[in-house]
């Protein structure tokens, strides 16, 4: 019997005659056995609170059914991180059908918020950041504050796993989050911190949803792993749209570069502003030491400018490590050290002045098989400590198809964030070809900022070599606090259970 219009559809995806059901991410570097794949989608009519609603059902349901039987349920973004913390041994729930974006109304918010209503967008957690760019860009003209370097993640992907981003006055992507909309098999709960409450009590009734005002359990939530219940919608607080002039220049790493780098004073390099982006490269190819320093200011956008999403080869400021990458693969198993070096100098060319919207900037990139990529947060004062410490395991390893990159974030208030040092945490990008020597990198730099008494945290979304030592060491106190929350929001064994995979067995992490 077909479904209602009126109603979502969840679609069971069954395996090919006699053949194992796997997960296999973007990237290619992990795949795992489900015992289901599933796919909900929305009513056919038009978004609307009732069919928002069925959705947020629908969504509870099958969480129910996944806890009688006892199987673990995840929900899936955009399967783009290159870690494991997507996988699940159980039922995989693909959330990419799940794309509409909505506006409040003042009466669905406090009298602190009303006045703010055309900043805030609810989108569900399979809007892409496309997609949700382009809708704020072309429709609205508003901006995210930031994002990834790529724009092919989902909304609940993006948070959930700490995209770190790369403004270095704004926190992770996650920090532009007031308010989410998470469901279990026992209830729907709408979380937002207390200190800034958002919704009316009136909305969180009208959307079914238990309202909790806790800044501890928001602190935990938006990056939950996917381990506190499914996230069906996001509110996100927005900004009035602007542009941003990006300028990409070869320079020395010297000790100007390394005091900018160490402390965000950019007065020796000149700059007559604070830069809202800034993005250090290095070639660990090369001789003797180079960098490739990109710089990206705002710029006003015009009230009638249309944005123009068409890929251009070498456009997008977060592309140029991702092009690079792209070729390393090309070129390996080929690959050498005067090779790698000589590409890094063809792709990361001199650029600029150009200038663009968020999403013009930051937009598409194509997921590499083969490709790998792991990130360091450290200490602003340290980053120059550890990057050596880096390019010791560089050379350590006889070299590797990878180069380094240096971003800044604000910390984060959530409680695993990578962003946890204050006031910037500097993120180490670690980017290259999927291969032994690549991961001997990896691993022979956390060895050495160990050993060195340098704290670091890491990307949960990218390849991390965590351990139970490891994410008690990046995280402490939070990390306890995060247990806490994930026991009340899911008071049973069972729910706990459901909402674990293998990532958060290894952890330590499942209850």
């Amino acid at each position: 019997m077909p479904v209602p219009s009126d109603q979502p559809r969840l679609i069971r995806q069954k395996p090919k005659s006699g053949k194992q059901l796997n997960f296999v991410n973007w990237h290619q570097t992990v795949k795992q056995p489900l015992r289901g794949r599933f796919e909900l989608h929305n009513p056919e009519s038009s978004p609307s609170l009732l069919g928002y609603q069925a959705t947020a059902r629908a969504l509870q349901e099958l969480a129910a059914s996944a806890r009688q039987k006892a199987m673990r349920l995840r929900a899936l973004g955009a399967a783009w991180s290159f870690s494991e913390v997507a996988a699940v041994d159980g039922w995989l729930l693909d959330t990419a059908y799940l794309n509409w974006v909505f506006r409040l109304d003042r009466h669905s918010l406090t009298e602190a918020w009303a006045s703010r209503a055309a900043g805030l967008v609810l989108a569900q957690c399979g809007v892409t950041i496309h997609e949700l760019n382009r809708y704020l860009e072309h429709d609205k003209h508003r901006s995210l504050r930031t994002s990834g370097a790529s724009n092919g993640q989902t909304v609940a992907g993006a948070m959930s796993a700490d995209t770190h981003g790369s403004a270095i006055d704004q926190g992770p992507f996650a920090s532009q989050a007031v308010g989410l909309h998470l469901i279990t098999a026992s209830e729907q709960l709408w979380i937002e911190r207390a200190s800034d409450p958002v919704v009316s009590a009136a909305f969180a009734t009208r959307i079914g949803a238990r309202l909790v005002r806790d800044d501890m359990a928001f602190d935990a939530a938006v990056v939950g792993l996917g381990s506190l219940g499914v996230i069906h919608a996001v509110l996100i607080d927005t900004a009035e749209r602007f542009k941003l002039v990006e300028t990409q220049l070869r320079v020395p790493y010297d000790a100007a570069l390394k005091h900018a780098m160490e402390t965000l004073d950019f007065s020796a390099l000149g700059f007559a502003e604070r830069p809202y982006f800034f993005q250090v490269v290095l070639n660990p190819h090369a001789k003797t030491p180079e960098a490739y320093r990109k710089q990206i200011f705002l710029a006003p956008c015009p009230e009638d400018y249309v944005p123009n999403y068409a890929l251009t080869d070498g456009r997008a400021a977060g592309v140029d490590v991702a092009r690079l990458v792209g070729r390393f693969v090309d070129a390996f198993p080929g690959f050498t050290r005067a090779v790698a070096s000589q590409l890094v100098k063809a792709e990361l060319k001199e650029k600029g002045p150009r200038s663009g919207t968020w999403g013009e900037t930051f937009d598409f990139t194509t997921p590499r098989a083969k490709s790998a990529g792991a990130a360091l947060g450290v200490p602003l004062a340290r980053c120059t400590e550890a990057l050596a410490l880096v390019r010791e395991a560089f050379e350590a390893a006889g070299g590797a198809p990878m180069v380094f990159a240096c971003r800044y974030v604000k910390r984060s208030r959530a409680l695993l964030s990578i962003a946890r040092f204050a006031p910037v945490t500097c993120v180490i990008d670690l980017d290259g070809v999927y291969a032994k020597s690549t991961l001997a990198v990896m691993e022979g730099a956390r060895e050495r900022l160990e050993h060195a008494g340098i704290p670091f945290t890491q990307h949960w979304g990218k390849l991390h070599g965590l351990t139970r030592d490891r994410v008690r060491a990046s995280h402490g106190a939070e990390l306890e606090a995060w247990l806490r929350v994930r026991r009340q929001l899911l008071p049973s064994a069972a729910d706990r259970f459901m909402f674990s995979n293998p990532l958060l067995d290894r952890l330590g992490m499942s209850d």
